[in-house]
């Protein structure tokens, strides 16, 4: 015999929040390649799972092809996981981005995970140029970049990252970000760099070492063989107000750093390098509508 208990009798004891935090976790998972087909840059495959969608907008005729990254979940928290992985075949080349800025809220526990693995083979071009990741009070995120790139192949990458909403007079004051990146180029590791703010980060950015104040910084990294002959023209397209910014080149990697006052200052300041940077450096593209909407 079956006994069936009414809904007003059953008694659930509520999840404490460590429990539910476990429970209802995002996964996303992409893998996006380009291949050359009879002289031009074509889809070659594409994998997508959970969270995570790949658009493939219309471009001019001729144009380079582009695919725009979508988080379906609206943003990550403690726990959820992202993992991104792009190949760009010999010869071909293509721009990926963000439809939107990537949002990391509070963390009710552990942390956000972040990968991402460029891989650009020989005489290919990638433009990697997502959206910024937005840090709210509270959050967690451990982002990793993984970038291999082949003989006479180039890379144009930017991540930009801003502590807090400032028009909404938001701020981190604490959390964590661990953000490490690892560039080998003709299988051998030309640079690594690794950032980690916890706990006061507010504090931590405040020091004149750290941030001098600054809420929102942004990397800029071009890899190729003629890296070092765009120095010059790096540091003249920088220099817009309430931004600090500095290049460099270490043999044929190019780096520039950004630190703003706030994310629109940043933006004001990378919209038109990350566009005249496309020319200088001859990559066949320009900076995606997506960073103009």
């Amino acid at each position: 015999m079956y006994v069936a208990s009414l809904p007003s009798e059953v008694h659930l004891t509520p999840l404490a929040p460590e429990a539910l935090a476990q429970q209802n976790r995002s996964h996303g998972r992409a893998r996006i390649a380009f291949a050359l087909r009879a002289g031009r840059t074509a889809l070659d495959s594409l994998y997508q799972q959970g969270c995570t969608r790949v658009l493939r907008p219309m471009t001019a005729p001729g144009a380079s092809p582009q695919a725009v990254l979508v988080n379906t979940a609206g943003g990550i928290t403690g726990g959820d996981s992202l993992h991104t992985d792009v190949r760009i075949g010999p010869q071909a080349g293509a721009v990926i981005t963000s439809q939107a800025a990537e949002k990391i809220y509070r963390s009710a526990g552990g942390n956000a995970q972040v990968r991402t693995d460029l891989t650009v083979d020989d005489g290919a071009w990638l433009a990697w140029l997502p959206q910024e990741t937005i840090l709210f009070d509270g959050s967690r995120l451990a982002r990793e970049t993984h970038i291999t790139v082949g003989k006479g192949a180039r890379l144009l990458a930017c991540e930009a990252i801003a502590f807090g909403r400032q028009a909404r007079k938001e701020q981190m004051r604490s959390g964590l970000l661990h953000d490490t990146w690892r560039l080998h180029r003709d299988g051998k590791l030309v640079w690594a760099d690794a950032l980690r703010l916890e706990d006061d980060v507010a504090g931590l950015l405040a020091r004149p070492a750290t941030a001098d104040g600054a809420v929102a910084l942004a990397t800029v990294l071009y890899v190729a063989d003629e890296a070092a002959a765009l120095l010059e023209t790096a540091r003249e397209l920088t220099g817009c107000a309430h931004v600090t910014a500095a290049a460099t080149t270490m043999g044929r990697v190019l780096l520039a750093r950004f630190a703003a006052d706030s994310l629109y200052a940043l933006r004001q300041e990378l919209v038109p390098f990350l566009g005249l940077f496309l020319e200088a450096a001859d990559i066949p593209t320009c900076l995606p509508r997506a960073w103009s909407l």
